[in-house]
């Protein structure tokens, strides 16, 4: 920094060289002076402070200076430490526009421009994302050597999807339904979860472990209302795109895409195949002539089975006449030559379902308070590729003997032996129930 005396020392030098160079070459306005000398004095900054009083008296007062005139040597100027290129580019012109005393010459330093509006955030309903905002170093932009802006052209935060209100209401129906039907299986996991507060490892007592994550998008949609999975559904079917020869056999294919929605927060992806291929007889022959062997097009694959799953249904391949009126099969004009089999998918998939309870076993304590057990299987019907059964397959209850069991019905039971086997098991003293 200047002390106050070579500042003002430094200011009056100026001034009488722009006032000088306003007799030798232009006259300026005094609003333009005032800028020159306000340019010069920021640009001496880059000058080591040992230098400063030297180059004002040496270069502005009777020198023309130039970049030579700056050396890392004894008897040279020196830059102040860590001066880059383009502010020693910017002194100079500084420099060049303050003894020509032409304004238009200087250096301008580009300024932002104030920050356009954020972009729409990436993240789709409810889910994480960024949004961006970006400005411009043109105002104004740099010219003459000035300086480019200082900071950041594009901004980013982090920001969260919105939803449309049907997005949000699906997600919500979705979740309601799911949370009935296994709450129906399991009402001790509607009471833990949903009435009461549970973390995921309490499911561990309840679900098998690929029923876990759905469970718990589902809860944490319905009962706070946010980060409701959306399950993904299809676009539309692209147009069949042309066939992929000109004659003969080939193949159109056809795209959609899982966009409509698109899958968000644990929801499910689209179902099916995104990417569909059929066979085509490309009819553009007309290059074949005379007797070509090649009349009929190749076999085509099999078609799929005509059913998917439960009973026989058929699946074909056939070759067409590429050349019109021109395909004959024991001297009659044919347009296609067809071949039929049967075919069997297998049985379809079926969700399995609970077999009726057993009976309850008999009570685990010989006298007192005990345990029972009853059991149920997942066949009624057994699970073909579907889904399994919710809910549990054992269930046990509490119990309780008032007499002892006796392993021969036609002895009698005597007090002592209730007493004595009572005194064995949890439920403690059966006499008062013997009298």
């Amino acid at each position: 920094m200047l002390s106050k005396v070579k500042a003002v020392h430094l200011l009056g030098t100026l001034l009488a060289i722009i006032s000088l160079s306003q007799v030798c070459h232009t006259i300026i306005t005094q609003a333009d002076a005032k800028a020159l000398k306000h340019h010069m004095l920021d640009t001496l900054a880059f000058i080591h402070p040992s230098n400063k009083t030297n180059f004002v008296k040496f270069c502005l007062h009777r020198h023309f200076c130039s970049h030579k005139s700056f050396a890392p040597r004894p008897g040279y100027f020196h830059w102040r430490d860590g001066t880059s290129k383009a502010e020693q580019e910017g002194f100079w012109q500084t420099y060049t526009c303050v003894l020509k005393s032409d304004i238009k010459l200087c250096p301008i330093d580009g300024q932002w421009s104030l920050w356009v509006e954020w972009s729409a955030c990436s993240a789709a309903c409810q889910g994480v994302g960024n949004r961006t905002r970006t400005r411009q170093c043109n105002n104004p932009l740099p010219a003459n050597h000035g300086l480019g802006c200082f900071g950041r052209s594009v901004d980013i935060e982090v920001c969260s999807g919105k939803c449309n209100n049907s997005a949000l209401a699906n997600g919500l129906k979705e979740a309601e339904e799911h949370l009935e039907e296994v709450h129906k299986a399991m009402p001790q996991l509607r009471i833990e979860c949903l009435i009461g507060h549970c973390t995921y490892n309490t499911l561990k007592k309840f679900l098998k472990p690929f029923m876990r994550d759905k469970y718990w998008s589902h809860l944490i949609c319905y009962k706070y209302k946010r980060a409701c999975p959306v399950d993904g559904g299809w676009s539309a079917w692209g147009a069949w795109s042309e066939c992929t020869v000109a004659c003969g056999n080939g193949y159109l294919y056809r795209q959609r895409a899982c966009t409509s929605p698109s899958p968000v927060n644990g929801g499910q992806t689209c179902p099916g195949q995104a990417y569909q291929k059929k066979s085509c007889v490309a009819k553009k022959c007309s290059h074949i002539t005379g007797r070509e062997k090649a009349v009929f097009s190749e076999w085509s694959k099999f078609s799929p089975c005509s059913v998917s799953c439960g009973t026989y249904g058929s699946q074909v391949t056939r070759r067409s006449c590429l050349l019109k009126g021109k395909c004959l099969v024991r001297g009659e004009t044919v347009a296609n030559l067809i071949i039929s089999k049967p075919c069997f998918q297998g049985a379809c998939p079926r969700k399995g379902g609970w077999s009726d309870w057993s009976e309850w076993t008999d009570c685990s304590a010989v006298c007192g308070e005990g345990r029972k057990t009853r059991l149920r299987m997942c066949a009624d019907p057994y699970p073909s590729g579907g889904e399994g059964c919710l809910g549990p397959e054992v269930e046990t209850s509490d119990c309780n003997r008032s007499q002892p069991a006796s392993q021969n019905k036609t002895t009698p039971v005597t007090k002592a032996a209730c007493s004595s086997n009572s005194s064995q098991e949890k439920g403690g003293n059966c006499d008062a129930s013997l009298g």
